[in-house]
């Protein structure tokens, strides 16, 4: 009886479009930042080509520099002073375009999904916990079978949306970047480069499970306020206060734990960047997370319980 439920469930968010919906919307910001990545790429190329341009109208020894070492000097948000700035620029046009490369097109879609997913999967779950009582549903299915299990099969078929939407995403950011660095090569001229290969901080599957967990948490959040307000919008809204009006709670705000974990997974050497996090305990990091999900799956539990089917 739960299979069936939950293959219910699917199948109402299959007709209704909303995994076919958050799948594209989720592939156009994945495109946007291969576009944004392109666009470094060309950026920096300028700069290293400056460099080079420089070198060849005052007569210096371009081998020189461009295979020495380089100092930074000093630093601020708008400026970097560096000794030997052509093999700076050679570098960081190196790390450019590795980015833009194909063996990096789905670790950089998922470093992007750090600031996409608690905004889509926030909403994703809170429309999946409002579309019984949108559509006037919930009693057809609490007469086939007892709240508890409906809950149960419409919190199983989210974490299986999520999965399916990110999958389907993620599978499409591999072709854009198979795609990205056939255009990279072919507008940037590379034979005075060396190619990178980067030691990554940790393996495909642990990244790909991170987007994962990270997508499901929100989603989770998403459900709970669905159920506690009868809105999607609820959810959105306080993810969004959260990144701008709320401040920082401290070391162990959930913002900063999620932070915390991305920076130890990922390497962020595309055009994604994170706000340099507080240290914490790892271990407790986890068990904060894991608290807040929980907590949720079992309100959630509680209210539908005690809710009416009649609406």
């Amino acid at each position: 009886m739960m299979r069936k439920s939950i293959k219910q469930e699917l199948t109402y968010q299959r007709l209704s479009k909303n995994i076919l919906i958050f799948t594209a919307v989720l592939s156009a910001l994945f495109a946007v930042t291969f576009v944004l990545s392109f666009l470094s790429v060309k950026s920096t190329d300028e700069d290293f080509r400056r460099q080079i341009t420089y070198y060849e109208e005052n007569n210096l020894n371009i081998q020189e520099d461009l295979n020495g070492a380089y100092k930074v000097t000093s630093q601020s948000e708008s400026s970097t002073l560096v000794e030997n700035p052509l093999a700076y620029e050679k570098m960081l046009l190196e790390q450019k375009i590795y980015a833009a490369s194909s063996d990096y097109a789905v670790p950089q879609a998922l470093e992007a999904s750090m600031a996409f997913s608690p905004f889509l999967f926030v909403l994703l779950g809170g429309l999946v916990a409002t579309f019984d009582y949108k559509y006037k549903t919930i009693k057809i299915k609490t007469v086939q079978t007892n709240r508890f299990k409906v809950n149960i099969s419409k919190q199983v078929s989210l974490a299986i949306m999520a999965f399916i939407i990110l999958a389907l995403s993620l599978i499409f950011a591999y072709i854009c970047g198979h795609i990205l660095e056939l255009i990279v090569k072919s507008s940037v001229d590379a034979s005075l480069l060396s190619p990178i290969r980067l030691i990554p901080k940790s393996g495909l599957w642990i990244k790909m499970l991170y987007g994962y967990l990270l997508a499901l948490f929100y989603a989770e959040i998403g459900y709970l306020c669905g159920v506690v307000f009868q809105t999607p919008i609820v959810g959105f809204l306080a993810i969004v206060a959260r990144g701008v009006v709320i401040p920082s709670l401290g070391a162990y705000d959930p913002l900063n734990i999620r932070y915390f974990f991305a920076d130890k997974i990922f390497d962020f050497v595309g055009v994604t960047t994170i706000t340099p996090p507080k240290e914490i305990i790892a271990v407790w990091g986890a068990v904060i997370l894991a608290a807040m999900m929980l907590a949720a799956v079992l309100i959630n539990m509680v209210i539908a319980r005690k809710r009416s089917s009649f609406v």
